[in-house]
């Protein structure tokens, strides 16, 4: 520093000896700030649904080899899903040339999440631990993640970075159709799940699990006009349908075990199988070591039909008899012409 300000002196000196005035400022490039954009692939349709529009918020972790927490749990928010900030939460970082960025988001933030995670630069990837769904029937979220990077060590970009969130989660769907005729109604209440493991571990590529497997049971949901997480739901037409929902960690289940309770009324308003006050019990178990991936939903289907209710259908057999032959045969006398 003493260097440079004896060279400004001089530089001084000798502008004055020339007897003119002269000012001259070099360029320097403005600090650039690091921003974000979003993308939530494959929009989700669960308990808590997540698409581009609603993610509302995520956090970001991240830096450069010998900074790796220039990010460090940065919520970045967004109102419309389009224009995303983070100046809210921390005064705006700047890229620093010539370095070599990665970076990684979770969110939506203001979840399980917020104190579960950490950042491993070398890989790029956050790790989520200990994370658990409190209650598969009321309290499962979906999750979306992404990671990206930005070298600028022969070529400077300063554009923001755009993170394509994937879902690290399982969407499993529980769908119950009505396949008898239209003159009877079916009323579905009470889905009971058994066998979800509801804790794990997420290491920026696969789940461990780390937990016994859970119960949840479908019972207090209220009805809706798109048939989401219906219970007490009448079905009175073939092919109508209701079901529930759920977002699970993914896992191999070892033996899933699905019951509902159900009734059966005609026409006339006359119970053939169950009662309002004692509906019949249903259980079905899939296939063992049922495996669910993340970023995929998953369909259980029980087509309510006449084999699988129990209900016996009036039919009908017929025969006609053969003419009965009497003896009374009589010959019929022509008269000659």
């Amino acid at each position: 520093m003493k260097k440079n300000k004896f060279w400004l002196a001089a530089m001084a000196v000798t502008v004055s000896m020339a007897s003119c005035s002269l000012e001259e400022v070099m360029e320097q490039p403005e600090p650039q700030a690091i921003g974000f954009s979003s993308f939530v692939g494959k929009p989700t349709r669960a308990v808590t649904e997540t698409t581009t529009n609603n993610l509302g918020s995520f956090k970001v972790y991240g830096g450069y080899a010998t900074n790796t927490d220039v990010f460090n749990g940065t919520v970045v928010k967004s109102s419309d899903g389009i224009n995303w900030s983070y100046t809210e939460a921390l005064d705006l970082q700047y890229w620093v040339p010539g370095q070599s960025y990665k970076f990684a988001a979770m969110g939506p933030s203001g979840t399980d999440i917020d104190t579960k995670l950490s950042f491993d630069y070398t890989s790029g990837h956050l790790k989520l631990e200990n994370y658990e769904v409190p209650d598969l029937a009321t309290g499962s979220k979906d999750l979306v993640y992404a990671v990206a990077s930005r070298d600028n060590s022969s070529s400077e970009n300063y554009d923001e970075v755009p993170f394509s969130f994937g879902h690290i989660m399982s969407w499993i769907k529980i769908k119950f159709v009505h396949d008898l005729t239209d003159k009877y109604k079916i009323t579905v209440s009470d889905v009971s799940v058994k066998g979800v493991k509801t804790k794990g571990i997420f290491n920026g590529t696969n789940w461990t699990m780390d937990s016994s497997p859970s119960d949840a049971t479908f019972n207090d949901q209220d009805p809706n006009e798109d048939s989401y997480n219906q219970t007490d739901k009448i079905l009175d037409a073939s092919g109508d349908n209701c079901l529930v929902d759920f977002i699970a960690i993914p896992q191999t289940v070892a033996t899933l075990n699905i019951s509902f309770k159900l009734t059966v009324q005609d026409d006339q308003g006359s119970y053939i199988v169950g009662t309002s006050d004692a509906p019949k019990v249903f259980s079905a178990t899939t296939l063992s070591d049922v495996e669910w991936q993340k970023d995929y939903e998953y369909t259980y289907t029980a087509t309510l039909d006449e084999s699988v209710l129990g209900l016996k259908p009036i039919t009908f057999t017929a025969t006609v008899n053969s003419w009965t032959d009497t003896d009374n045969n009589s010959d019929l006398a022509i008269p000659n012409p």
